[in-house]
């Protein structure tokens, strides 16, 4: 290959090339050009978080927690939406289940670790470490060094109870 071919090829690549550079930076620029129009300012549009819908109880069925094996992972094919989470079942039964009485099987304090609402603060917890408590599922904290779960059992339960629960309506209200 000769100097001539070569510089006719480099050429031709970046011809090519550069167009399409050019059209990738305005589709990109697209929608700050809109908004710019419409009177918004991009900083409102960065401001603005994206709808997600969160994942309850980190993709368990939150009916397994009162079976007799314990939690087990449903499907992300068979879920229900309740009060702004998804939840994951195992099979059809499970959802069905679920749906005739979620409140029956969500998560105590919105799935806050129980010990901490006790404590007036907000843990996250580990979807395994659960007790279920006069019929209402309660998770708890357990990163390796503090098991929540081990506290609350360690304590006055119905102390900690009343304490969560009026921690939990508290909070509610504001």
């Amino acid at each position: 290959m000769n100097f001539r071919t070569l510089s006719v090829r480099t050429l031709s690549a970046r011809s090519f090339f550069k167009p399409l550079a050019c059209a990738a930076l305005i589709l990109a620029a697209l929608p700050m050009l809109s908004a710019a129009q419409a009177g918004e300012s991009h900083e409102h549009k960065e401001a603005v978080a994206a709808h997600t819908t969160p994942l309850g109880l980190a993709g368990y069925s939150p009916v397994s927690y009162f079976g007799d094996g314990g939690p087990h992972f449903g499907s992300p094919g068979i879920s229900a939406e309740h009060e702004g989470v998804v939840y994951f079942f195992a099979t059809e039964a499970e959802r069905d289940q679920f749906n005739g009485s979620p409140e029956r099987y969500v998560p105590a304090y919105n799935g806050w670790c129980a010990t901490g609402m006790a404590l007036g603060k907000y843990f996250p917890v580990d979807a395994t470490n659960y007790k279920i408590v006069n019929n209402r599922l309660m998770l708890f904290l357990n990163n390796g060094e503090t098991d929540a779960l081990k506290l609350w059992n360690d304590g006055d339960q119905a102390e900690q109870l009343g304490k969560a629960d009026a921690f939990f309506k508290a909070e509610s209200m504001k």
